[in-house]
C-alpha cells in the first residue's frame, strides 16, 4: 500500500488519472490562451484586440475580436471557459 511505501495520500503518484488528464488539459489551454493574446493585435482605432492566428483549441479564428473597450469579452477568454469546456 501507498502508506507502506512512504508516500503520502496526497502524491501526485496516487492521482487519478482523469485528474492529471484535466489537469494537462487545463495546463494546454493556459498556454494556447497566453500565446494568443501574446500574439494579438491591438486596433488602436476601434479599440479592439484581434486575433491574427487561429487557435482552433480555444475555438478562436482569424480575425476574431477577442475583446475590447465596450466591454464585450470573447467567450474563448471569460473566466471558468476551460472548466466550461473540460465538463460540456
Amino acid at each position: 500500500m501507498a502508506w507502506e511505501r512512504g508516500v503520502s495520500a496526497e502524491s501526485p503518484v496516487l492521482r487519478a488519472r482523469s485528474k492529471r488528464v484535466k489537469d494537462l488539459l487545463r495546463f494546454a489551454k493556459w498556454l494556447e490562451r497566453r500565446r494568443l493574446l501574446d500574439e494579438a493585435y491591438w486596433d488602436r482605432e476601434r479599440c479592439e484586440l484581434v486575433a491574427i492566428e487561429d487557435h482552433p483549441f480555444l475555438g478562436v479564428g482569424k480575425g476574431e475580436v477577442l475583446f475590447d473597450t465596450r466591454g464585450y469579452v470573447n467567450p474563448a477568454l471569460e473566466a471558468g471557459s476551460v472548466e466550461k469546456a473540460l465538463h460540456g
